[in-house]
């Protein structure tokens, strides 16, 4: 397998638990996409000349003999035969002997007053919903569902696209969308500012990308969000894909909640001891009180220690969704979550002291990083530090809870050497 995207579901948790959800599942999978090649009818950035206009206006009004036209406009012969070629050329006109007919691409010319052609183009749609994709998808490894069986571990979560869906795209309506979004709007799918509309379809393939899928449930009410990261730049909203997320989400907290025996004792062996068994609750996930933390190794996730998840008496559990620490090949079984979300709530006061420490420290991490670089003061260690102290803590204490879980990222933000760099 190649190497896995940092899709940022620490971003993305963060601004849905201040929307007011709760995440349920985090997980990786493979999301179908579909590569189509369209024909857009586009205005031409230049006018058409008025007697090209004048020609197409006498045509559409039934004058199709050449001599009746010659006559009426008042134009030499050649002259017409010039303009009646180019016309034609351009696929505004049908000519049959003597005659002409205006074909729908001189009606849309005459009406815009500027030559519509039909150009072809490639989009990415996708494969749940139709809506077309941002550029960004375009730059997204994407894999054919032949390559899928030697590609895709058994484990990961696949969606097959929906019948139909490419010819979804003729029924866009382009006008509307440039009104809502202007042109950037259409830039941003592929589609130039010039586009009148999607004339028709010439081939589609549908193929998989990987991306990563976070599912909230609503602290209050029964609604649900869900988003779609193909890459740490490119999010999609759920709408349109929650008939089949939501079910996921409920399946995945639900075949957790049947293996909470294992999932304790697996707990238990990374050196949590749990007060009792995890509980389930549908719209909340799994959560557990803990009562000790004495890691046997680092447990990460995101590349951060899971202390720094753990609710306090002060501060909000954060979801864990897998262990990175527990090692897993392509072709074994998913892990114990498989993308369920897991709050933990620690009670030993020293620990919740650390994971209090822990969390502010790379909260602020996380605001410095966010700045752009020119706007950068200092080191990330003085944020941190700056924040720590404004709540009381120390960056010695925290840097010594940092090594004893093992966050070697947090430690490098905290050490000596990034201090006076």
């Amino acid at each position: 397998m190649s190497k896995r995207i940092p899709f940022p579901f620490d971003q993305n948790i963060a601004e849905m638990i201040a929307d007011g959800h709760r995440p349920i599942l985090v997980t990786r999978m493979w999301y179908p996409v579909i590569e189509v090649e369209v024909v857009l009818r586009e205005r031409s950035r230049e006018e058409m000349s008025e007697v090209e206009l004048a020609f197409l206006d006498v045509i559409k009004a039934g004058i199709t003999r050449f001599e009746e036209m010659v006559s009426i406009l008042a134009v030499r012969e050649r002259f017409a035969n010039q303009i009646l070629s180019t016309l034609r050329d351009q696929g505004l006109i049908e000519v049959a002997g003597r005659e002409a007919k205006i074909s729908d691409l001189g009606l849309m010319s005459l009406a815009e007053g500027a030559l519509i052609q039909d150009t072809q183009r490639a989009v990415i749609a996708c494969g749940l919903t139709g809506e077309l994709l941002p550029l960004g998808a375009h730059d997204v490894p994407r894999i054919r569902p032949g390559q899928a069986l030697s590609r895709i571990p058994s484990w990961m979560r696949v969606y097959e696209p929906r019948d139909g869906v490419p010819h979804k795209l003729l029924s866009l309506d382009i006008s509307r969308l440039r009104d809502q979004g202007g042109r950037d709007a259409l830039a941003n799918v592929g589609i130039p500012d010039e586009a009148v509309s999607i004339q028709r379809i010439l081939g589609s393939q549908g193929m998989f990308v990987e991306a990563g899928l976070i599912v909230g449930a609503a602290e209050r009410g029964a609604v649900w969000h869900a988003d779609v990261w193909m890459n740490r730049g490119l999010r999609l909203r759920g709408i349109g894909r929650m008939d089949q997320f939501v079910p996921d989400a409920e399946i995945a907290i639900a075949e957790a909640a049947r293996n909470t025996e294992d999932l304790m004792l697996n707990l238990s062996e990374k050196g949590l001891v749990l007060r009792a068994s995890p509980q389930y609750a549908a719209r909340r996930g799994l959560e557990a009180i803990i009562d000790g933390f004495t890691p046997r190794e680092p447990l990460l996730l995101q590349g951060r220690s899971l202390l720094s998840r753990f609710g306090t008496s002060r501060q909000i559990p954060l979801p864990i969704w897998e262990f990175i620490g527990q090692k897993r090949g392509d072709s074994q079984k998913r892990d114990f979550l498989d993308g369920a979300c897991l709050y933990l709530t620690i009670t030993d006061k020293a620990m919740s002291e650390k994971a209090e420490a822990l969390r502010i420290a790379w909260k602020a991490v996380d605001a410095y990083l966010a700045k752009p670089y020119k706007q950068r003061v200092g080191s990330s260690c003085k944020e941190v530090g700056d924040a720590l102290s404004a709540d009381g803590l120390s960056v010695e204490k925290t840097l010594e809870a940092a090594i004893y879980c093992g966050d070697s990222g947090l430690v490098k933000h905290l050490s000596e050497d990034e201090r006076t760099a």
